[in-house]
């Protein structure tokens, strides 16, 4: 079987860093400021126009956005947001998306903000002691994310994990490979009772 999948011309990856206050001035910051080996592809990036910065003196809303209780009431005391936006050709990917995330991670270190990628619908740690950008390229670091829905758990059995035919209700779908020009894979119809399995199954494909 052969599956063609049509490649758009060009793709756009953005991240929101939502902040109590912007101490720097955002336009000198980026790219100058962004770590190690990122540096120079930012510099070149910003300069071409690939690489966007937009400032904005509002809170961001989000939407469908799986937060932890503690980061909404971080999101809660945020007055401002930053969108960091790249917009390139595929054959230019993932590296295009790895800038644009290392300059988001600069800047909400820089502002203590939250870093949040709206098409996983969560938030990338950015403490001091966590890792910085990693050099190469693996879709498991923070690039992806699964929503998990249950078609209706009323009609749903009490929970029995020895019971894989109990219930259809699970449906698992990707967050985050069309950043890629991928299509989301989903998974339909699994028992509510295994949605790890049938995570670790979308995880595996």
């Amino acid at each position: 079987m052969k599956i063609t999948l049509p490649l758009p011309a060009t793709m756009t990856c953005l991240f929101i860093v939502a902040m109590e206050h912007v101490p720097f001035d955002v336009e000198s910051f980026v790219p100058w400021r962004v770590g190690g080996p990122y540096r120079r592809a930012a510099i070149s990036s910003a300069a071409n126009g690939t690489l966007t910065v937009a400032h904005h003196t509002t809170p961001w809303k989000p939407i469908g956005t799986a937060l932890t209780d503690d980061e909404r009431r971080r999101l809660r005391r945020t007055k401002q947001h930053i969108i960091v936006s790249t917009t390139a050709p595929p054959n230019r990917l993932p590296t295009t998306a790895q800038v644009a995330r290392a300059a988001a991670r600069a800047l909400a270190r820089e502002s203590d903000g939250l870093l949040i990628d709206p098409l996983t619908a969560s938030t990338i740690l950015t403490c001091g002691r966590c890792a910085g950008e990693p050099t190469t390229f693996r879709l498991n670091d923070d690039w992806l994310s699964w929503d998990v829905q249950v078609h209706d758990a009323a009609t749903c059995p009490p929970w029995d994990p020895s019971d894989m035919g109990a219930c259809d209700c699970l449906r698992v779908t990707s967050r985050g490979l069309r950043r890629f020009a991928l299509p989301e894979i989903t998974l339909d119809g699994a028992a509510c009772a295994h949605n790890l399995c049938a995570t670790n199954l979308l995880r595996t494909v």
